[in-house]
């Protein structure tokens, strides 16, 4: 009996030895989370970029194609609208192209 009480009190932890562990594991936990957090932000910064970027890009088109008012810039509008229907004809080819392959 005294020999199973003294095996036992060996393979006990003591309590300070526990709460230690306790809480290493729960700054890995925190570390790990603040990790995953900081590629969320910088995920999402890209995102805005991107967007920003796309905003830019349709906002100088919308200004291209004022100049269809104007008699001095047509053509300029005469070069965006060849240039955008040059775009839907390769958007319906690929698009018709891609829709034939998948039957």
């Amino acid at each position: 009996m005294q020999q199973k009480i003294a095996q036992l009190s060996l393979s006990a932890r003591p309590v300070g030895m526990y709460h230690s562990e306790e809480i290493i594991r729960q700054l890995q936990s925190q570390k790990i989370l603040a990790m995953k957090l900081d590629q969320a932000v910088r995920a999402v910064g890209e995102e805005v970029k991107s967007h920003l970027s796309n905003i830019g890009a349709g906002a100088q088109r919308l200004l291209y194609y004022t100049s269809c008012f104007t008699d001095e810039y047509y053509d300029v509008c005469t070069r965006q609208n060849l240039e955008d229907a040059r775009f839907r004809k390769g958007i319906f080819h690929l698009v018709s192209r891609w829709t034939s392959s998948l039957t």
